[in-house]
């Protein structure tokens, strides 16, 4: 099933995501913002439960928006038909990054009793020094991984696959466009840095320019649209 969908290698240019995916929200920016506020709501259920449901609702909207239509705004909660799939996709994705996380924790573990045992109890300069390195290299390693997540949730909207197949082909197409994709999401993690710095309010109006520069990119990579229509029959 997979091995049947293409996928291209391409020219992805984070700024031209974003410039597209304002030329794709169009007049219904106001609707976008409040799609974005439902990610964030939806990101602060434990164990990321809701944000598979509502990232492939949010990219059936925009698959909406690709054909010209206006968007309904209870077509974001269409994605809860694909709540499973979403679900198991999210949930490699957080335990990606848990793993990540356990590992720096326990190294952070040994660098505590090692640097306790070596200096009478007290903890030395260089500890420290381990560890916003140990900090600093641990960011750098979600950041790395994220590309090879891009693209599941799309997936899932509209190629029907299960959590499990989405993250595969997402992870393969990801890295046929490795450069493009950590540029863009550099991008929005500096976007994401700006917002947090400000009190967290310019994130719902950035959130919709991320969420369709993932579409921009979806398409570009995976081509036209299959009939959307069928998935959800």
């Amino acid at each position: 099933m997979t091995e049947d969908i293409e996928i291209r290698r391409v020219d992805i240019d984070p700024i031209d995501c974003l410039s597209k995916a304002k030329d794709l929200i169009g007049e219904q920016y106001g609707l976008f913002v409040g799609v974005g506020a439902m990610y964030v709501l939806a990101s602060q259920v434990p164990f990321g439960i809701l944000i598979g449901p509502f990232l492939v609702g949010s990219a059936l909207c925009f698959f909406e928006r690709e054909k010209g239509r206006t968007v309904e705004f209870n077509l974001l909660f269409k994605g809860f038909d694909k709540f499973l799939p979403s679900l198991v996709a999210s949930l490699i994705y957080f335990g990606t990054v848990f793993l990540m996380s356990m590992a720096w924790n326990v190294a952070f573990l040994f660098a505590v009793l090692a640097s306790i045992a070596a200096n009478d109890g007290e903890l030395s300069r260089l500890f420290f020094l381990v560890v916003f390195g140990g900090l600093a290299l641990l960011f750098l390693g979600i950041v790395l991984v994220m590309p090879l997540f891009t693209f599941m949730y799309p997936l899932i909207a509209e190629r029907d696959l299960d959590g499990i197949e989405a993250v595969k082909v997402s992870a393969r197409a990801a890295l046929r466009n490795y450069a493009g994709l950590l540029a863009f999401w550099i991008l929005c993690g500096v976007l994401y840095t700006v917002a947090a710095l400000l009190c967290f309010f310019p994130l719902f109006l950035v959130l919709p320019f991320i969420l369709g520069g993932v579409n921009v990119a979806y398409r570009k990579v995976f081509g036209d649209a299959p009939d959307l229509e069928a998935c959800f029959e």
